[in-house]
Parts: structure tokens; C-alpha cells; sequence
């Protein structure tokens, strides 16, 4: 695709208008003959158009259909139907091919990851034009894991002609390679156009009543760090507990829950109209309302308008229930079980809206894109009204904006408005989200392979918590051998580029995590400067850990010069910006201060060893896993080139004088002398070290002078006041994590006491 949204007055525009009008009508019931001369007469619309290979390939699908009932996901088949598989490919349907690959790609019923099986499967099928294999080997081509490894320009070709056929997974890698510039022209207008299709179908889906419910997009990083998840379905245990004590409350959570899906729970009708009866037995109004939709809908029971209408009424009449009055307005806009009335439904939907009901404020914008119940139709008045549902994740709601803004329907056109907002409408709903869902399942049951695999795929599909995972699940090694076959190196460069795409994203440990890299020289060669330009722009974005960072860089003069103003500074911000940063900052800042006291006293090349061999830089790091390690620290390693070479002696050099002036005063004139030739020595060896340490390990090393060991003659109140600022650090850390437990465990009761579905 090529070219964007035209200006107001031309076909797209008109286009736009019938698009929007389509997305304003789902699941409103209003009949399409209100909708004649909206669109102009150009709405967007949407049309569709070897017998012993089909016939074989028919017989996999029907014994994998036999056992579908949850238990498998996207794209997955049963061993059993395996072997017939097989026989389809090998008698030429592509579409067995295709699947095929996908069982020896993704490490289905039984098999292990076979990425060259996966890939040769995957090209047969492509060449008798099967779309979704053409979009696999992009997809292979993009990781490095297709034969040759990574092609970014071959893995474009291939997603390019995919997209073009319609597969949808390839229209989501395309929208995201011009979104960010990655592999393609950076085209605002091309992205948005790849992710409206993708977007369309979600909306499409999400039209019926019961549609299923988006992926959970499950970030590896943080359900390790909680234990696994456990919490949620230990709440979700104790809600079902409770509600079947008689807890009216939990039994309308709960039953929301079972009618909706999710955190654990399949969806189930018919138990969540078990729960909900219960509980409106009891006189809540809430679970009297959701009743309601079950039965106007047809839910887990026959569907009853009559029964419908009751529930809503006692639902209102209770406490004005939002969800009761959006139901009563839903029944007067289309005549089910009422007369209808579309004012009456605009006076329904606007005291809903009123009180939070984000369907009501959907409802509410469709009629002013429509002019149904209102005076006239008012594009500024039904963009206000979809940004209220949108801000409470309305999904057609936020697509309706994204459409608005690339027409300038309502509001000013912003191509990079409605990107974000059809981008995020196109990662919803099962469409294509159902990868992460896939992935999550394959690494929680232990294959990381194959988890590894689908979320690859999934980042290179635009999914920020997919490119996170990624790069998580490698730098920990786990599914990264079996699917670069070994070669530790490509899969960090990997990682390092998810960590990219990830910040591109917005993602800010990700941001961090590059600074990191470049720091460390994982997956990237070392540079200290290349690191602090990262940590410069985190510190941009207000990232604490970014300012802590910097400030120990200029503490030491690690890529920049050595300022300890500059630091102090730097420790201040970050104090400002978290609560998180109080103690170490503090720390630093104690002992940054300790730093020029001791300087001040003997100068900083006599007693400041003290100071390194406490290991105080390492606090941060054991506490919140930051970027300093706790290793010893050794300048030598972050002084790359004849610059870092030259400031490092300087360094040397004027610690030198720095000893040699101390010793003056002292009265020791020949000492004076000798400090200072050492002092010149020791820069010599340290330049020589640092040129040796970019070489080989073999390469012959100059051993520096002995010295005098920092312990000798060194002023002791300076290590007192160290440990005890260590030991105050270390008790404040622990009273600072004590803290954090009991608030979350004051957080997570007071959710459930009062809460309800919502809290879940």
C-alpha cells in the first residue's frame, strides 16, 4: 500500500465516513436502511470470494476439531491427526504442508523445534501460494532462525507479498515495519492502512454477543518477580470460596467472571448464570442487570426479551444501575421487547453514560454519527462521546477515533493518532493476540523452545510484550540454544534488538536495558560513552534509574569526565523522581560525601581505596537489580581507545599530585618526589593495561610498581562513617521492603472487600 488518508472532500474521505458509520452500528441493532446516503455510496466493505490431497487434509482437520474444547490452541493439532497430515502433504496440499511446518515449527503434539523441517515445509506450501507459510519464512527470515540466518530485506519480501493476500498476521508485521522504520520506509500513512484490516476484523468480532474476550499479554519479567501468578488465581480461588458461602457480592463478581473469561477462567455461561441468579436473589442490583444481558442476549439460557426487560427495571430501580440503564436504552433504540423509541433510548444511554457506562457513551456518539434520536448529526459531539468510552478500553469506540483522526472527522487529522489507535485495536481481541496467548502456554508448561519461537513471532508482529519476553527469555538462556542452534552470540544481538524495538515502544526498562547492554558489552561491543547517551535519554524520559546511573558514571568518570558535582546532582534527581531511589541514592550521596572528605583529608589516591574495597557500588544492584554490579570495580574495563586511555591517566595523574601535596604539607619533600614518580608510573601502567585488555588475553602486560597498601596509615573515621552509612543503607532497605509487603497486602484486601468484578 502506498499513500494515506486524502484530505476532506475526496473519495477516502467519503470512504472514512461509511467506515465510520459501520463501526457506530456494530451491535447496535439500528437497521442498515437508517445508514442509506451516509457513506456516500463508498463505504468500506469487505467481500470473499487435488481431491485425495483436500480429501485427506479434511479428515486432520475433522479429528482435530473432535478435540477442541480449550485444550488447544492457535494453530495446534492433536498427534493424532499428525500422521494424516502427513500423508496430505505428501500428496501435495499446501495446506497440510502449512500446518505441518507449523507442528515441527512450533514444537506441536509432541515434536521438538525443527526450524530447517519447519522451513522447507513452510516453502512448499509457498510455492503453490499459500499466504500464511509465505508470512512464516518473513517471519523465520526476520528472527535469524530460517537457513542463513537473518535477512531483514528477504524477510520483508515475504511478509510484503503475505500482506498482500490478505493474511493477517503479515499485515501486522507490515503495519509495524513502517510504523517504526524497521526493514521499511517509516510511512505514517502505509502503517495505518496495514493495521486497518487487522482492526476490522477485531471490531467485526467483537459485534456478537459473547465474542471471545482479547489475550492476556502476560509479561515474563513481572510474573516472575510476583511468583508466577499465583496471586490472581489464589484471589480468584478465594472469591469462588466465598461466593459459595452466600456472598452475594462474590457471587456477582465471580459470575461476571465465569460470563466474560479470564485470569484463569474459561469462559462459562451457564455457571455464570448459576452465580448471577444467586446473587440477584439476593437483591444485587448488579448482578441483576448482568442477568439481564444474559437473558436479552441468549447466553447460558434461552433468549427472553420479557425476562430481560424485568431484570433491567429492578435493577434501575434499585440504584439507578448503569448497566441496567444502558440495557433499557439498548431495548428502546431497537424495538426488542419495547416499542421502539429512539429519544427514550438517548435519555436511557445519557443517564448511563452519566454514571460510567461505556457502552452508553458508544451508543451515544454512534447516534450523533448516525442522527438517529438526536436533532442532528454532530461528527465533535460523537467524538467526544467515543473518547469516553475509548478511555475505558472501549474497543470499537477506539477504532471509530483512529478512523476520525485519519479523516479529520470531528477533530483535527493526525496520522500518528490514528496509527496508535488502530494499532491498538488490531493487537485486541484473538485475531492475532491469540500468539501471545499461545506462547505464554508453551512456556508455562515448560518448553521454551517453543514458546521462544511463538513470541518471536509475535514481536516481529509488533506486540511490545512479545519483543520484552524475547529479549527476558534469552538473556536468561531459556529456548535460545535450541532455536539459534547454539550460537549464544546471534541470539544476544537478538535480544539487544527486541530491547530497541521494546524502548521504540515506549518500554522503559527496555530503554535501561540498552544502556546496559552497551555498558557490558552484551550482545553489543563495550562503550561506556554509547551507554551514558541511552541513560542521557532515559534521564530525558524521567527514568530515576537512568539519572542513579549516570550519576555514578560521573562519580567515577566512566565515559565523561569525572564531576562530583555532577553525580551529587544527578543522586538528587533521582531521589526527586521515586520513592524507590531514596535509599540508594542516599547511599551514594553519603558516600560521595565521604568520597571528598577523604580527599580532602589525604588525598584521593592514599585512602580512597578504602572506599572501593567496601563494594558500596554493588547496593543498588542487589537491592532492585540496577545497572551497577557488584563486582570490584575495575576502570580499566570502561576505558576503551586512545580518549578513555588519555582520561584515565590524567585521572592517575592528578591523584598523584593530589598525594604528593598532602605529603608537602606534611613536610616531606623527598617523599614528594617519590609519590609523584610513582603516580606517573602507575598512569603509564594503567594506559598499558587498558590497550592490553582491548587485545588478546595472551598479549604480554605491564605489571604496575607495588604501592603502598591503602590500609597503611589511613584515617579510620572515614571507614567508620562508611560502614555505618552501610549498615543504615541495608536497614532502611529492609524496612523499605517490609513496607512494600504489607501495603500490597493491604492493597489486595481492601480490592477484595469492596471491589467486586471490577477488582478482578
Amino acid at each position: 500500500p502506498g499513500g494515506g488518508v486524502r484530505d476532506a472532500g475526496g473519495r477516502q474521505r467519503r470512504a472514512a465516513r461509511g467506515a465510520l458509520l459501520l463501526a457506530a452500528l456494530a451491535g447496535t441493532g439500528v437497521p442498515a436502511a437508517i445508514a442509506e446516503g451516509v457513506g456516500g455510496g463508498d463505504g468500506l466493505a469487505a467481500t470473499t470470494e487435488g481431491g485425495d490431497a483436500d480429501a485427506l487434509f479434511t479428515s486432520a482437520e475433522a479429528i482435530r476439531n473432535e478435540h477442541m474444547h480449550g485444550e488447544l490452541g492457535r494453530g495446534e493439532w492433536p498427534a493424532e491427526a499428525v500422521a494424516v497430515l502427513e500423508k496430505a502433504a505428501d500428496a501435495g496440499s499446501a495446506a497440510a504442508a502449512r500446518e505441518l511446518a507449523h507442528v515441527h515449527h512450533y514444537g506441536l503434539a509432541g515434536h521438538s523445534v525443527d526450524v530447517e523441517r519447519a522451513h522447507a515445509l513452510y516453502s512448499a506450501a509457498a510455492a503453490e501460494g499459500d499466504a500464511s507459510a509465505q508470512a512464516e519464512i518473513g517471519f523465520m527470515y526476520a528472527a535469524g532462525t530460517a537457513p542463513g540466518g537473518a535477512d531483514v530485506a528477504r524477510a520483508g519480501i515475504h511478509l510484503y507479498f503475505a500482506a498482500s493476500a490478505g493474511d493477517v498476521d503479515a499485515q501486522m508485521a507490515m503495519g509495524f515495519r513502517h510504523s517504526v522504520g524497521w526493514g521499511a520506509p517509516k510511512q505514517c500513512h502505509a502503517a495505518v492502512l496495514y493495521y486497518q484490516p487487522v482492526a476490522e476484523r477485531v471490531v467485526e468480532m467483537g459485534r456478537a454477543p459473547g465474542a471471545p474476550r482479547g489475550a492476556d499479554k502476560v509479561r515474563l519479567s513481572a510474573e516472575a518477580e510476583q511468583g508466577g501468578g499465583g496471586s490472581s488465581a489464589q484471589m480468584v480461588e478465594y472469591y469462588v470460596y466465598t461466593a459459595d458461602l452466600g456472598n452475594a457480592g462474590a457471587q456477582a463478581a465471580i459470575g461476571q467472571l465465569f460470563n466474560f473469561g479470564g485470569h484463569g477462567i474459561e469462559r462459562d455461561h451457564t455457571r455464570a448464570l448459576q452465580y448471577l441468579s444467586r446473587a440477584s436473589a439476593q437483591g444485587d442490583a448488579d448482578a441483576a442487570a448482568h442477568l439481564g444481558h444474559m437473558h436479552a442476549n441468549g447466553l447460558g439460557t434461552p433468549q427472553d426479551n420479557a425476562t430481560a426487560l424485568k431484570l433491567f427495571r429492578e435493577a434501575v430501580e434499585a440504584n439507578d444501575n448503569a448497566f441496567a440503564l444502558y440495557g433499557l436504552g439498548y431495548m428502546h433504540l431497537t424495538g426488542y421487547g419495547v416499542q421502539k423509541d429512539p429519544a427514550a433510548a438517548m435519555k436511557y444511554f445519557t443517564r448511563a453514560a452519566e454514571r460510567g457506562s461505556a457502552d452508553a457513551q458508544f451508543h451515544l456518539g454512534a447516534m450523533y454519527v448516525t442522527g438517529v434520536g438526536v436533532p442532528r448529526k454532530d461528527h465533535s459531539k460523537a467524538f467526544y462521546h467515543f473518547s469516553l468510552a475509548a478511555h475505558q478500553s472501549h474497543t470499537i469506540a477506539i477504532y471509530n477515533l483512529a478512523i476520525m483522526h485519519a479523516a479529520g472527522l470531528g477533530a483535527p487529522m493526525s496520522c500518528r493518532t490514528a496509527l496508535s489507535l488502530m494499532k491498538a485495536v488490531a493487537e485486541r481481541g484473538n485475531v492475532v493476540a491469540g500468539e501471545l496467548t499461545a506462547a505464554h502456554a508453551r512456556y508455562k508448561a515448560g518448553d521454551s523452545a517453543a514458546g521462544l519461537t511463538r513470541y518471536l513471532k509475535a514481536a516481529f508482529m509488533g506486540f511490545e510484550v512479545a519483543q520484552a519476553n524475547v529479549a527476558w527469555m534469552i538473556e536468561r538462556g531459556e529456548g535460545d540454544a535450541e532455536v539459534f542452534g547454539g550460537n549464544r552470540t546471534q541470539a544476544l544481538e537478538l535480544a539487544l534488538q527486541m530491547h530497541w524495538l521494546s524502548a521504540e515502544l515506549g518500554n522503559e526498562a527496555s530503554l535501561l536495558a540498552v544502556g546496559d547492554a552497551h555498558y557490558y558489552g552484551r550482545g553489543v561491543q563495550k562503550s561506556a560513552r554509547q551507554a551514558a547517551a541511552v541513560y542521557r535519554a532515559g534521564t530525558a524520559a524521567r527514568l530515576p534509574q537512568a539519572m542513579f546511573n549516570l550519576g555514578i558514571m560521573h562519580e567515577y568518570g566512566v565515559g565523561m569526565p569525572r564531576d562530583p558535582h555532577l553525580a551529587k546532582r544527578f543522586f538528587d534527581r533521582a531521589r526527586s523522581q521515586s520513592t524507590e531511589a531514596n535509599v540508594p541514592a542516599w547511599l551514594a550521596l553519603a558516600k560521595l560525601a565521604v568520597e571528598q572528605w577523604v580527599e580532602e583529608k589525604c588525598g584521593r589516591g592514599m585512602c580512597l581505596g578504602m572506599l572501593e574495597t567496601l563494594g558500596l557500588r554493588g547496593l543498588w544492584d542487589r537491592a532492585r537489580t540496577w545497572m551497577l554490579s557488584s563486582d570490584g570495580f575495575k576502570p580499566e574495563d570502561f576505558f576503551d581507545g586512545p580518549d578513555g586511555v588519555a582520561d584515565m591517566a590524567s585521572n592517575s595523574a592528578q591523584s598523584a599530585r593530589a598525594v604528593a601535596s598532602n605529603l608537602d604539607a606534611a613536610g616531606t619533600g623527598q617523599a614528594k618526589a617519590q609519590a609523584a614518580t610513582n603516580g606517573a608510573e602507575d598512569a603509564r601502567s594503567d594506559s598499558v593495561a587498558s590497550d592490553n585488555s582491548v587485545g588478546s588475553e595472551d598479549a604480554p602486560r605491564v605489571e604496575a610498581p607495588p604501592v603502598k597498601s591503602p590500609w597503611d596509615g589511613a584515617d579510620w573515621e572515614g571507614l567508620v562513617i562508611t560502614l555505618l552509612a552501610l549498615a543504615l543503607g541495608i536497614a532502611l532497605m529492609r524496612r523499605n521492603a517490609l513496607r512494600a509487603r504489607v501495603e500490597a497486602a493491604q492493597r489486595a484486601l481492601h480490592a477484595a472487600g469492596g471491589q467486586g468484578a471490577q477488582t478482578l
